[in-house]
C-alpha cells in the first residue's frame, strides 16, 4: 500500500495503490509546467517547483 503523487502540465494527482487497485485520494490546478513533484517520505507533505510563474522560479506548496 503507497501513495503515488504525479503531476501534469497544469495539475496533480495523489492516488492510493494497494490490494490490486488503484484509487484517487485527490488533485487539483497548480500552474503552468507543473511536471515534477517532490515528496517529503515522512510526511507526505509535497511540492512543485514551478518554472516561470509570473516572472519568477516558484515553488508551490
Amino acid at each position: 500500500m503507497h501513495s503515488w503523487y504525479v503531476a501534469g502540465q497544469r495539475v496533480w494527482s495523489q492516488c492510493f495503490v494497494g490490494a490490486g487497485a488503484v484509487s484517487k485520494l485527490g488533485s487539483g490546478h497548480i500552474g503552468p509546467n507543473a511536471q515534477v513533484v517532490a515528496v517529503n517520505a515522512e510526511t507526505h507533505n509535497f511540492c512543485f517547483p514551478l518554472k516561470n510563474f509570473r516572472g519568477h522560479l516558484s515553488y508551490r506548496l
